[in-house]
């Protein structure tokens, strides 16, 4: 309650941002820079999705097809296509650099539903694999004033 000696309180900041994010668990974009980020504004994962090429037709080159082996409690719908993120970028992955540990998973058709996975340190790579197994990030919600 307020009054003329008690001004009404804001609310605390929220950490990392008061704006809507995914949080990717303290896993951060890329290893080789450990200061780099562990989380993505979701306005930002729109944007490089939004702005991605059509999945690519076949190899390791992105954007390209997902399978989701590992059942994650995805939103966005079958068939599925996966693509690397730089957190604070509003471009799309560039083809040919090192992607990062983060990808943006969407279905090509609907892409205003996206999902973003990380390959998870805690998870060992599984049949041969030289990469861990992904993990879902967790989506935050933009603060309520």
């Amino acid at each position: 309650m307020s009054d003329s000696t008690n001004p009404p309180q804001s609310a605390p900041r929220r950490s990392p941002t008061d704006s809507s994010y995914y949080d990717c668990d303290g896993v951060v974009a890329n290893k080789n820079y450990p200061s780099s980020k562990s989380w993505h504004y979701a306005r930002d994962v729109r944007a490089q999705v939004a702005a991605e090429q059509p999945q690519h037709p076949r190899g390791w080159r992105y954007p390209s097809y997902f399978g989701d082996k590992a059942g994650l409690p995805l939103a966005a719908s079958k068939p599925l296509t996966h693509t690397p993120i730089e957190p604070g970028s509003l471009t799309p992955y560039v083809p040919g650099t090192k992607p990062g540990a983060h990808r943006a998973v969407y279905n090509d058709t609907n892409r205003a539903v996206v999902d973003v996975i990380y390959h998870d340190p805690n998870k060992l790579p599984k049949n041969g694999s030289k990469f861990e197994e992904f993990s879902k990030a967790t989506y935050v919600a933009k603060a309520v004033p």
